[in-house]
């Protein structure tokens, strides 16, 4: 049977490979916009790009602000604590950039051609890199640390379990051998 962690883990890195390749993708379609190439071709990917990030990519922060960044949080480590603050705060700044991108990939898609062609290549090369940076860290520093985080707070969870278990356990009349003898 697998870990539920470790297949936690594969999912959110699975999802990281999925953006990746769709930021790639994307970067390539807003090229094409910005040297005049983009074509009715286009719009069907750059609609299901821009689907993607509107709710896939908005649930997988949700996931791991519920089941990886509560870890972190936690942690003594004053410097695990701050990559969890400048990941929740990377996932406000990427949503914020995505809402003001996302409508003008949506332009284009539906065949406008009023958004300001230098500020979808800035607003574009700003959530391209920090999509990458907030994932570099994610997957160095955050995951690993959440998954021995995890594994050692389960450990702690069984070890409390097991003491309560032994604890709410009548006691065998072996333990009470003075008392029924007398003292020794």
């Amino acid at each position: 049977m697998d870990n539920p962690d470790d297949t936690l883990f594969e999912f959110l890195d699975n999802t990281h490979s999925t953006i990746h390749a769709q930021l790639n993708a994307l970067k390539e379609i807003v090229q094409c916009i910005h040297e005049d190439r983009f074509q009715s071709s286009n719009k069907a990917q750059l609609g299901s790009i821009c689907h993607f990030f509107d709710t896939e990519v908005r649930e997988h922060h949700l996931q791991e602000e519920t089941l990886v960044f509560p870890s972190l949080i936690h942690s003594d480590d004053l410097r695990i604590l701050r990559v969890a603050n400048q990941l929740f705060q990377d996932h406000g700044w990427l949503e914020e950039n995505w809402i003001e991108l996302g409508p003008m990939l949506r332009a284009f898609e539906n065949g406008q051609s009023w958004p300001n062609l230098s500020e979808l290549v800035h607003g574009f090369e700003i959530f391209y890199l920090l999509n990458l940076e907030h994932m570099q860290l994610e997957e160095t520093i955050a995951y690993p640390k959440a998954k021995e985080s995890i594994k050692k707070w389960r450990l702690e969870k069984s070890g409390r379990e097991l003491y309560q278990l032994k604890k709410s356990m009548p006691k065998s009349p072996h333990s009470n051998k003075a008392s029924l003898f007398g003292k020794s």
